[in-house]
Parts: C-alpha cells; sequence; structure tokens
C-alpha cells in the first residue's frame, strides 16, 4: 500500500467556535491523499457558515443531521461513507498537527496486523499553549488492545482503524 487514502472524519454538534480550525488543520495536512468527512449532528448555533465555507473543497463531504442523532450514531454513518484505507476520528473541538496523518501512515502502513492505533496528544489553553501531553508508550494490536482492556463503553473513542477491519462502540 503505497498511498493510502486516508478518511479523517469530524462529528459536531454546536461546536461552531472550534469546527473551522479543525477542519482548516485536516485540509492543512501534508499527507495529501485524504478524505473529510464531517457530520454535523443538528447543530443550532454557528456551524452552520462555517460548514458552508468549506463545501468549496473536493476533499470535504458535509452531511447534515436533520434530528440529533448523537455521537455514536454519527460516527457509525461517517464510518460507512468513508472510502479510506485507514480511517481517523478528530473531534470538532481538537485540531491536528500538520504532519499528524503523515507520521500515522507511517507507523502503521506497513503492519498488516495492527488495527488500531493511538495518536498522542496535548492539552491547550485558549491560546493553543501546551499544558500537558499525554504519550501512548506504544501502538496496539487491536485483539491485544481488546483483551487488556476488555469492551469499549458507548461514548469511548478510537482513533485509527483500518477500513477493512473497522472497530465500533459496543455497549457494555
Amino acid at each position: 500500500m503505497e498511498n493510502p487514502l486516508v478518511s479523517i472524519y469530524i462529528t459536531n454538534r454546536n461546536y461552531g467556535a472550534y469546527l473551522e480550525k479543525a477542519i482548516q488543520s485536516s485540509l492543512d495536512q501534508t499527507y495529501k491523499n485524504i478524505e473529510i468527512i464531517i457530520i454535523d449532528d443538528s447543530s443550532n448555533d454557528s456551524s452552520h457558515k462555517i460548514l458552508k465555507r468549506f463545501k468549496k473543497y473536493s476533499k470535504v463531504r458535509i452531511i447534515k443531521n436533520i434530528k440529533k442523532k448523537g455521537l455514536v450514531k454519527s460516527s457509525l454513518k461517517a464510518i460507512k461513507l468513508s472510502k479510506g484505507d485507514f480511517i481517523f476520528r478528530l473531534d470538532a473541538d481538537d485540531f491536528l498537527n500538520k504532519n499528524a496523518i503523515k507520521l500515522m501512515i507511517s507507523k502503521i502502513k506497513n503492519k498488516k496486523n495492527y488495527g488500531l492505533i493511538f495518536c498522542d496528544y496535548y492539552n491547550i489553553d485558549s491560546k493553543s499553549k501546551i499544558l500537558s501531553r499525554f504519550k501512548y508508550k506504544h501502538n496496539c494490536n487491536l485483539v491485544k488492545f481488546i483483551r487488556n482492556y476488555g469492551r469499549w463503553g458507548e461514548g469511548d473513542t478510537w482513533y485509527w482503524a483500518n477500513n477493512n477491519r473497522y472497530c465500533s462502540w459496543v455497549k457494555s
């Protein structure tokens, strides 16, 4: 797999204050073979104005839920619509370093037994000053991850999955 397609999906419900930065950080990736799927979960804030500005990008698909469906159903909708070899979930109030996808692709693309990897993340303040860093000590083999941590609860998140063996949320 030389240049796999990566589907970045963003679910949004009234995160208009942060949404533009999340989308723009996805578009600004140095790894260019991406699609961006945004599921707006019936927002009633300024999100619709922001989404309207990103309709012009061919890499961006915007889907609006008429009725609120919640995070899990919106995420599953995005996963079903994704065409990528890999899927990355980005919360609407988060953003990516410009090299994030490139780095993750370099770590996973030749690891056939990996179904899931996690990226490190930073807690930042309103001015993007780093307050703390959460660093994963190792990449997780999906089977090992499930064996060690059991089933995921509703609302728990996963960040990266091979599209042929994608993972989902499971009610405990």
